[in-house]
């Protein structure tokens, strides 16, 4: 059976591509933007072509609309069991330019937003952990046939990727590392959707993955040279999704 994805922040380039790629795959997928207009088209887009999808427009930062959304997809496409945390806000100013206040939206939405979606869809996710704990294989002495780790590219801290009931991808920036003297907020809020990200991966037993973009994303029908094609960032969650045991927490995604 398919998994059941919601993209929080559809947009007509990575979160149209994602939403796309994964429909293909056989995924229900569930379509979260502050507008209605293009993900009711892209919902009917893709059950155009047999998919099943469900347009939400929801604010991120609102935590009754997240709960309501999930609630959404929820019934109508069931568990939900990946979930790309994709939403964004301006944030293209140096920092004696900067609105305090635009600089508070975009950590709202890229921070705050992430975490509000988290806590919406782990409940599901975690259910479907515990239904496979069963199932893990053990030693001759009867001890768990499981590794420990770190969140470093291996396994999170104490808990076995190989039981998550599900995959958190966070669409990040290589902001989070290197800073952005000309977009401050989006540098900030870029580190802590990281911080989050990693905190994450310790603490749940879900394959949580942030991937630093580090360059412009063109979108699928464009013939921009020099940027990220939309699709291959499709690819990539894509294949992280698929990936045994998710012991990828962080890659760097390039031109």
């Amino acid at each position: 059976m398919g998994h059941t994805v919601v993209v929080a922040g559809v947009g007509r380039t990575v979160g149209a591509a994602v939403a796309r790629r994964f429909a293909a795959e056989g995924c229900r997928v569930g379509l979260f933007a502050r507008s209605s207009g293009f993900i009711e088209e892209l919902a009917a887009e893709l059950r155009g072509e047999g998919a099943e999808a469900l347009a939400v427009p929801t604010d991120v930062t609102d935590p009754e609309a997240v709960a309501a959304g999930f609630e959404a997809v929820r019934d109508a496409l069931g568990p939900v069991d990946v979930l790309v945390l994709n939403a964004s806000a301006p944030g293209g100013a140096g920092p004696l330019d900067t609105d305090p206040a635009d600089f508070e939206r975009t950590w709202r939405v890229r921070v705050r937003g992430s975490l509000l979606c988290v806590q919406a869809a782990a409940p599901d996710m975690l259910d479907a952990g515990d239904a496979t704990d069963g199932a893990v294989e053990t030693t001759t002495d009867g001890a768990d046939d499981t590794t420990g780790g770190r969140s470093d590219g291996t396994t999170a801290g104490g808990n076995d990727a190989a039981d998550a009931g599900g995959t958190v991808i966070f669409s990040g920036t290589s902001f989070a590392e290197r800073g952005a003297p000309e977009q401050v907020a989006w540098g900030a809020a870029s580190a802590g959707a990281r911080g989050l990200a990693r905190s994450l991966a310790d603490a749940l037993p879900l394959h949580v993955a942030y991937v630093a973009i580090d360059g412009a994303v063109a979108p699928p029908e464009s013939t921009w040279t020099g940027a990220i094609p939309a699709d291959a960032v499709a690819d990539t969650y894509w294949s992280l999704v698929e990936q045994d045991g998710g012991t990828t927490t962080e890659l760097d995604l390039r031109p």
